[in-house]
């Protein structure tokens, strides 16, 4: 499974019907060892079944002049899907990305965004200590409309966000809907903590401390991002089957802040009720005109 970057999907169409594949035009036809098919929901993206293995392939001038980049789709339905969404709004600001979950994913969203003329910077938090590896994949593969941060989404400066409309949430999750956690740790760039945490047959006190970190990385994040009056839309994003990761996690911050806010408007309803008591008060007491 690859993903188109820098080339056009006319170009790149092109360029492997030279190399002798058939495109397949819709998902019916049978496939063959050199044949290729577009995706219907991911923009630039298409499958190709190689009759060689994939590691030669991945020496292929395609690959190596970043023009086709190897990608995982369960990582890109959301990039997809969130740029559809700037699209459709036509908001003009910042885009932001709370966690960035591998550089492969963020530089397609990036993609998609860098031809979108009311998308203002697009920030991406949390690379952390792959902080110099991540900015030197961006800049491999052209992905220069990404302004990548070490910091935390969760400490970083209110001001920061002002011209924010739009948050891509991304936080870390337990990927129990991975089917394949190989190719997830190799988007990861060979994350041996993530192999551990996949590898792990029973939940023991370390499982358990870690789960509850994560569910409570998610509760904060989508606190964080729906508290900002500015926001028009989030689009939040797990790799879990689990209730708790998904809706109940979005009920439940919907329910916070929801109760925020109407606490917010009662003490302030509250406030305006007094002044005007006050007032009548006030009218009361004056002594009458003769």
């Amino acid at each position: 499974m690859y993903v188109v970057f820098s080339s056009s999907k006319k170009e790149v169409a092109s360029k492997l019907h030279a190399m002798g594949f058939k495109e397949l035009k819709n998902c019916d036809e049978k496939s063959s060892p050199k044949s290729f098919r577009f995706d219907k929901l991911c923009p630039n993206f298409f499958y190709l079944w190689f009759p060689r293995e994939k590691s030669e392939f991945s020496q292929d001038a395609l690959i190596l002049k970043s023009e086709v980049i190897l990608q995982n789709k369960a990582f890109n339905v959301g990039p997809a899907i969130f740029s559809k969404l700037v699209n459709y709004y036509s908001i003009p600001g910042d885009i932001l990305q709370t966690h960035i979950l591998s550089p492969r994913s963020t530089s397609y969203l990036a993609s998609l965004l860098i031809r979108n003329n009311f998308v203002g910077k697009f920030r991406v938090f949390g690379a952390g200590r792959n902080f110099k590896e991540y900015q030197a994949y961006f800049d491999k593969v052209g992905a220069t409309n990404i302004k990548l941060y070490e910091e935390n989404f969760l400490g970083i400066n209110r001001h920061i966000l002002e011209k924010t409309v739009a948050i891509y949430c991304t936080p870390p999750s337990s990927f129990s809907s991975i089917a394949d956690p190989i190719e997830l740790i190799c988007s990861r760039g060979g994350d041996l903590k993530m192999l551990q945490f996949l590898s792990e047959s029973e939940m023991n006190d370390d499982g358990l401390t870690r789960a509850t970190k994560i569910l409570k990385e998610q509760r904060d994040t989508i606190k964080s991002a729906m508290s900002k009056p500015q926001i028009q839309f989030i689009l939040y994003e797990t790799h879990s089957i689990v209730r708790a990761e998904n809706e109940d996690m979005v009920q439940k911050a919907m329910d916070y802040v929801n109760r925020k806010a109407l606490d917010k408007h009662t003490v302030k309803a509250q406030k305006e009720r007094e002044r005007l008591e006050q007032i009548e008060r006030e009218k009361e007491n004056m002594p009458s005109i003769p």
